[in-house]
């Protein structure tokens, strides 16, 4: 089940957390958005992550958005310790599986 992050300051200070080897899933969407749901479903059958969403309608982001090149969504940050990986739309459960294991570097 995701957290939704409702600030731009509580954005950047869980961004500072260690989570340790958990990875961290950052996830902007809109509740209106069938790829979002999806994409639910998809991070639920990962085990042992943390994941948060940002809803891309809050006005709190608007600049990052668009500093950020966040256009299309869901539009998603993994981060595991300091490496991070980005990806537009839907992924399998495999592959963000795979994405985890890289930034991993297993």
């Amino acid at each position: 089940m995701a957290t939704e992050i409702t600030t731009l300051k509580m954005f950047n200070n869980i961004k500072k957390i260690d989570f340790g080897e958990k990875p961290v899933f950052f996830k902007f969407s809109g509740p209106w958005c069938k790829a979002c749901k999806d994409l639910d479903k998809n991070i639920e059958c990962i085990p042992d992550v943390v994941i948060y969403e940002i809803n891309v309608e809050n006005d709190e982001f608007e600049s990052f958005l668009i500093e950020n090149n966040v256009y299309s969504i869901p539009d998603t940050i993994i981060t595991y310790k300091s490496n991070e990986v980005r990806f537009q739309g839907v992924r399998t459960p495999d592959e963000l599986n795979e994405m985890i294991t890289s930034i991993k570097g297993n």
